[in-house]
C-alpha cells in the first residue's frame, strides 16, 4: 500500500518501486485520491471495493483502473461508479501493467493519493492508522518493509 502527497506525484511517477516516501503533516482533514488498479480480477476486486469505500473517514475520490479484462471486470467497474459520484472509471483497451498507474496520477485531485491492489479487504480503521503514521517519522516503509 502507498500513501503519498500530491506534491510528489512527478518524482513517484519516475519511480514506483521506492520503498520509503516523505509526507507532510497536514493540520486538515485530507481529502483522499484512491487509485485500484484491476486486470482479470472481478471476483476480488468486488470485495476490494466495497470494504474500501465503507470504511473511508475523510473525504474522496476513487478511480479504478482496468487494463483490458475479459473477465467481465470492466463493465463491472463501469457500473460500479456509475452508481457512485466520487468514483471514476478508466477502461483501457489493451492491458499496459502498472504503467497504467501514471495515466491515473494525472487525474487525481486529493492532498494525498493512496494506491491500492484489487485483492484487498480493509478495516474500518486502515485510513485512520495509515494517516497517523505520516506524522512520526516524517515518511514510512510500504510493502514488505512496512513491520
Amino acid at each position: 500500500m502507498k500513501l503519498l502527497e500530491k506534491d510528489s506525484v512527478s518524482w513517484v511517477m519516475n519511480d514506483l518501486s521506492k520503498k520509503y516516501y516523505s509526507l507532510k503533516v497536514k493540520k486538515s482533514d485530507p481529502f483522499i485520491s484512491i487509485i485500484i488498479l484491476n486486470w482479470n480480477r472481478k471476483h476480488l476486486l468486488e470485495k476490494t471495493l466495497n470494504s474500501l469505500v465503507n470504511n473511508i473517514p475523510f473525504k474522496h475520490e476513487v478511480i479504478v483502473l482496468d487494463n483490458a479484462s475479459t473477465d467481465g471486470a470492466s463493465e463491472y467497474i463501469d457500473d460500479w461508479c456509475k452508481k457512485r459520484k466520487k468514483c471514476r472509471a478508466i477502461l483501457l483497451k489493451e492491458n499496459i501493467g502498472g504503467e497504467a498507474i501514471n495515466i491515473a496520477l494525472k487525474e487525481v485531485t486529493g492532498d494525498y493519493i493512496f494506491i491500492s491492489e484489487n485483492d484487498l479487504e480493509y478495516s474500518d480503521d486502515w485510513l485512520i492508522n495509515l494517516l497517523s503514521r505520516r506524522e512520526y517519522p516524517k515518511s514510512f516503509k510500504t510493502g514488505d518493509e512496512a513491520n
